[in-house]
């Protein structure tokens, strides 16, 4: 999860230094400076957004993946379990039996 949040900062911290760079080397008129900056913000928030729901996709993906292991895991739990009280039944069940030497 703090590789998608690092990832996530970085990318937009690298969209506003792009955009104060864009202003410094290409002035522009006040409206034009407005108008660019709210297109670049609008475009740093349809990015994040996007971002932020392949995030969230990936995350709902690996949660189900995770909760199929974790369904298998108790499946081959109990079947380790059945084993081991039939291995022990056999085993108690020899126990009662004579020995005989050889």
């Amino acid at each position: 999860m703090d590789k998608g949040k690092d990832f996530l900062l970085g990318f937009i911290l690298g969209a506003a230094v792009g955009a104060i760079t864009a202003l410094l080397f290409a002035p522009q008129s006040g409206a034009e400076t407005r108008k660019f900056l709210a297109e670049k913000g609008q475009d740093i928030v349809s990015k994040a957004e996007q971002t932020l729901k392949e995030t969230k996709a990936k995350f709902e993906e690996l949660q189900k993946e995770l909760q199929k292991r974790i369904e298998s895991l108790k499946k081959t739990e109990e079947k380790l379990e059945e084993k081991i009280e039939k291995l022990e039944e056999k085993g108690s069940s020899s126990d009662l039996k004579p020995q005989t030497e050889s």
